[in-house]
């Protein structure tokens, strides 16, 4: 009897958005991207979609990992996917319908995730509820199905949490197996014992709630996941497959595997993580002794013979319950930093205090549009994602026909609700740092709530008893300040009406012209012949320079790429990328990309037609990954002509 492997990755990216703009400025950390979703779907998402397997011989071929993964995309994530790389984010939900468990009658590679990634044991319960609300929302919108599971922001739990789910109709959940206290068999007058987290993690488990409600757990193997995670195990694709095999081989047969990792594990932190994720799972595809499955499905077939009770509280990435998210507990990326975390309290209780502040306003001010404001904002979700138009969402909520000015103020109170939501998103505490940008994020949505909340109801106190709040959470950084006054610079930016100096605007004009044509750009490169790279000397890093004088050097790179890729010159390409690197310069990824996807897709008339050069393919293809070109979408337009396998010194041409 063959074994079982499940294989789950947590993709996630917190709400990255200017919130009173909706865009996600220039993030220089990112470089050479705009910002980091860009990199890590250069780095992971796409080439998830799409990894290289390498063979013995030279044989590349591309293979889609996600179809054959157990994973959760989160809302806020998948909706910048869907805005801004939409054949990627199609293909996501696609390959939840591809699945191989569907052979056996269950559609089941995804499942939901609570929406704004809050650590929900932290949260109220009213709260706690639209965020699954949300999540189900989300995911049944994009991927055309009710979800069966639902993965937790870092994995936090309580009792409530699971409550919570269960009310939802959510079959089961994914643990790491510290949260695990004790477990029994499900047969009348079984004892209690310890969990084991080596061999009780092979079963599915069922926990009995207070209620009389229940819920599936799965523990995924913590032991193996730590090692890809972390450990290297991802370094060769054969290494992954024997460690998960071998662990397989040592269970009884029928028994389960499954490790959790976040999904940005594959690719962004490890470099080529994919490639030996696919290669691993090509060999269980071809191993009689093993069967990749997921959750849902191998629920399905295996219901739980197990009952298994929690601690109270727990999360995968803090050792003291979830007090990463609240209190300076110890955890932190860079132990040797010496940095205080004691900004955390003071954060969570001044978000904790203007999000109570705000509820009774809100829900007064509400009552006078719709039937009932807190099922109305569980509705939201349904508008946010395009499941839902915003006059439908009045027709149905709405106490009397409302006003065009009414319902303004109607969609600005959900603005606001969504603010608040999103203001606890998990990064703000997660990192060493209150000025890190994860923090200044959460700020930002706090701001804009205090802007809308002022709009909405008058001058109250809640910007000044915010303010007052945030004094005390204090940066670790020279010249840091507090969260106090990172949260004032926000607020006086008022970025609705933002009037910059002259010779910013006039930076910003620049930048924007030489994004409108090819005439401009000839400008540019003809001031950059004028002044640029001799007069630059030795500079290494041009971050600091004018906007004006940056769009002259991005300008000046991506023309000398364009060539090089009419030239098939891939030294020329590949220093004038080093250059920009190291001079944190962007390059036009908009004009590369539209180059490079013509060279992939040139039309192949007939099967007598010459094929594409093996290694322009390869050269292309490694390019697009730099540039944060996702390989689905260069994937799927090939897949309209041939796939193309790169063998020895020609290529072959398959249909697809």
């Amino acid at each position: 009897m063959t074994r079982f492997v499940c294989i789950h990755g947590h993709f996630y990216q917190p709400p990255r958005q200017d919130p009173w703009t909706d865009h996600i400025d220039r993030q220089p950390s990112a470089l050479p991207f705009k910002n980091w979703n860009e990199r890590i779907a250069a780095e992971c998402y796409g080439p998830n979609a799409a990894a290289h397997i390498i063979g013995k011989d030279g044989h590349v071929s591309l293979h889609d990992n996600y179809r054959w993964m157990n994973f959760n995309f989160g809302p806020t994530l998948h909706q910048w996917l869907d805005d801004h790389h939409p054949a990627l984010g199609a293909h996501i939900a696609d390959a939840d319908l591809q699945h191989p468990s569907e052979l056996d009658g269950v559609r089941c590679g995804g499942i939901a995730q609570a929406w704004g990634h809050t650590i929900l044991p932290l949260a109220n319960r009213r709260d706690k509820k639209t965020q699954i609300r949300w999540g189900i929302a989300d995911f049944a919108h994009r991927f055309q199905r009710q979800p069966a599971g639902m993965g937790l922001p870092e994995a936090a739990v309580d009792i409530e949490t699971l409550e919570c789910l269960a009310e939802e109709d959510i079959a089961f959940t994914v643990l790491p197996p510290s949260q695990a206290a004790r477990i029994r068999k499900t047969e009348p007058n079984a004892s209690w014992r310890p969990f084991d987290p080596e061999t009780d993690t092979r079963k599915s488990t069922v926990c009995h709630l207070p209620s009389g409600k229940s819920i599936a757990l799965f523990f995924y193997d913590g032991a193996i996941s730590q090692q890809v995670a972390f450990d290297g195990l991802l370094h060769n694709g054969d290494r992954l497959a024997h460690a998960l095999k071998t662990a397989c081989m040592n269970g009884e047969p029928g028994d389960l595997l499954s490790i959790a990792t976040d999904g940005e594990t594959y690719g962004h932190h490890h470099r080529h993580g994919e490639m030996a994720l696919a290669w691993c799972i090509q060999r269980f595809k071809h191993d009689p002794e093993i069967t990749l499955t997921s959750f849902e499905h191998y629920l399905s077939t295996h219901p739980p013979v197990h009952e298994v009770e929690i601690h109270p509280v727990g999360s995968w990435s803090c050792a003291h319950g979830v007090e990463r998210w609240r209190s300076d507990c110890g955890c932190q990326i860079d132990p040797s930093s010496g940095w205080s975390q004691a900004w955390r309290t003071p954060l969570r209780g001044a978000l904790d205090q203007l999000n109570e502040a705000l509820s009774g306003p809100f829900e007064r001010a509400a009552n006078r549009y719709v039937q009932d404001p807190w099922k109305a904002r569980d509705d939201e979700a349904l508008v946010a994602v395009g499941a839902m138009s915003r006059e439908q969402f009045v027709q149905i909520h709405q106490r009397n026909d409302l006003t065009k000015e009414e319902v303004a103020t109607v969609e600005k109170l959900y603005q606001l609700q969504r603010n608040l939501m999103a203001m606890f998103t998990s990064c703000g505490w997660f990192f060493d740092d209150i000025a890190g940008i994860e923090a200044q994020q959460v700020l930002a949505f706090a701001g804009r709530a205090i802007v809308l909340a002022e709009e909405l109801f008058g001058q109250g106190t809640w910007r000044k008893d915010l303010l007052n709040g945030l004094s005390a959470a204090k940066s670790n950084k020279l010249g840091g300040g507090t969260a106090s006054t990172i949260l004032a610079g926000i607020l006086d930016r008022d970025p609705s009406r933002r009037q910059d100096s002259p010779a910013g605007a006039q930076d910003e004009m620049f930048m924007t012209l030489h994004r409108q044509g090819a005439d401009l750009d000839h400008q540019l490169a003809e001031a950059w012949e004028r002044f640029g790279e001799d007069w630059l000397g030795d500079e290494s890093d041009l971050s600091h320079l004018p906007l004006s004088l940056r769009a002259c050097a991005s300008s000046h790179c991506t023309r000398v790429i364009l060539e090089g890729l009419r030239q098939h010159d891939w030294p020329k390409i590949q220093d004038k990328l080093h250059w920009a690197k190291i001079r944190k310069i962007e390059v036009d990824t908009s004009r590369l990309r539209i180059e490079i996807q013509r060279q992939l897709n040139r039309p192949l008339p007939g099967p007598d037609a010459p094929n594409p050069d093996p290694r322009a393919v390869k050269e292309l293809v490694s390019l697009a990954n730099i540039l944060g070109i996702p390989l689905s979408v260069w994937a799927y337009e090939l897949a309209s002509g041939v796939a193309i396998n790169a063998v020895g010194d020609g290529a072959t041409r398959r249909p697809t």
